[in-house]
């Protein structure tokens, strides 16, 4: 009986060296030779988007309030606001080759940020200032990675402001940072930081009749922003494996 297991030890040891070297050869697995095979399942992030968000924003404004006509002095203000605001989105991205992608959209803000201040001359009124509607125009470049979009954005902005009965709109530019995530079924799920710098303004100047003051006015924008797009036509792509 022990020669018998002997023999059946043997050969099984024997065919397992056997069986290993062309392994060994060839690395732990064996080659497959049948052709390149494809992987599945990698979204193509070309295509027109809509969506929408809702964010949260920080306003830091300076004014200076000037007056003139026989009425000396002057108001100095510096107005921190927030506030919630939901945005409508539009765009269109382009993947190039590898896993870069480039874009441009345009975007609106809904929501308005108040404060109110007391000038030097009229102590018993109070005035509101407001920071109100904006809107954006810009580009995004980025970098796809598991699933997932990291991007830079930056642009042209625009934002309605008003103190008391006077209105105007401030134009500057902002620069941002995002990522978006692939969900799935044409939809996309992001988280956007935006920085938007409205510079020095003239509200008015007393030219227009209205006043003996100018009023002048700089103003930047902090925002967070999480939303949803719908990408119309997305795709999967399939790439080929090379053969090693």
């Amino acid at each position: 009986m022990r020669p018998f297991l002997l023999k059946c030890a043997g050969l099984l040891a024997g065919l397992t060296i056997f069986g290993a070297a062309p392994a060994a050869a060839d690395g732990p697995y064996r080659s497959y030779t049948g052709g390149p095979y494809m992987h599945e399942g990698i979204a193509n992030w070309s295509g027109i988007y809509v969506g929408g968000a809702i964010g949260y924003s920080f306003s830091s404004s300076n004014l200076s309030h000037d007056y003139s006509g026989g009425i000396t002095g002057s108001d100095r203000f510096n107005i921190d606001q927030d506030g919630a605001n939901a945005t409508l989105t539009v765009g269109f991205d382009l993947q190039t080759a590898g896993p870069f992608v480039w874009g441009f959209f345009g975007d609106y803000t809904f929501g308005a940020i108040r404060e109110s201040v007391v000038l030097a001359t009229a102590p018993t009124e109070t005035l509101r200032f407001r920071l109100q509607d904006s809107w954006a125009a810009g580009g995004r470049f980025g970098l796809v990675h598991n699933g997932a979009l990291w991007y830079m954005t930056a642009g042209y902005t625009g934002i309605d402001v008003s103190f008391a009965d006077l209105g105007k709109t401030l134009h500057g530019y902002f620069l941002g940072a995002g990522l978006e995530k692939d969900i799935g079924k044409n939809f996309r799920l992001k988280v956007e930081y935006r920085f938007a710098d409205y510079g020095k303004e003239t509200l008015f100047d007393g030219s227009d009749g209205c006043c003996d003051a100018r009023l002048r006015v700089d103003s930047s924008v902090h925002s967070v922003r999480l939303g949803m797009s719908y990408v119309f036509g997305q795709r999967e792509t399939y790439y080929h494996e090379p053969l090693k």
